[in-house]
């Protein structure tokens, strides 16, 4: 299997199954994103529809996400609720290769999700992990981010998401 981040446009929206472990990939193929994400460089997650799997872009619903330093996998996200206010985070991504972003980000949120093994999560996500986990489940849901390039410097790398 070849996997190749796919670069410069946006990530189309992909329907989320309520609860249910259905993917179409054997655990093997799974394992091998999660290896895939973990040699990205100062990679904190990767949303499936980032990449193509031997040419073909990954149009299923789950993420490979780095908490307290182990590789997970997260099938079926949802985000049921957000909480708190949002706060201004710089970020890059993999799929808008060489540009910072600056993003409001809740810094909590309730989530649920199936892991690799099957088990169903429903719990509260805080801090640089709820960052990370509305950073790529933006990417499953097609959300178009769009980057306005700042206006104070001519040369200025930091877009502002909208």
């Amino acid at each position: 299997m070849k996997f190749k981040i796919i670069p410069n446009e946006q990530t189309p929206k992909i329907e989320i199954p309520h609860n249910t472990l259905i993917l179409d990939y054997s655990y093997k193929m799974l394992i091998k994103f999660i290896s895939f994400a973990r040699r990205q460089h100062k990679c904190a997650g990767l949303a499936a529809n980032q990449v193509s799997c031997n040419g073909d872009r990954i149009m299923k619903a789950f993420f490979a996400i780095k908490i307290n330093n182990v590789w997970d996998l997260i099938i079926n996200p949802k985000i049921l609720k957000y909480s708190g206010k949002k706060e201004i985070k710089i970020e890059k991504c993999l799929t808008w290769i060489g540009k910072e972003m600056q993003v409001a980000r809740y810094l909590e949120i309730q989530v649920n999700y199936i892991n690799l093994k099957g088990d169903l999560f429903e719990k509260i996500v805080t801090g640089f992990q709820a960052q990370i986990w509305q950073h790529e489940y933006n990417h499953l849901m097609g959300i178009v981010e769009v980057m306005k390039q700042c206006l104070h410097k001519k040369n200025c790398n930091i877009f502002m998401i909208l």
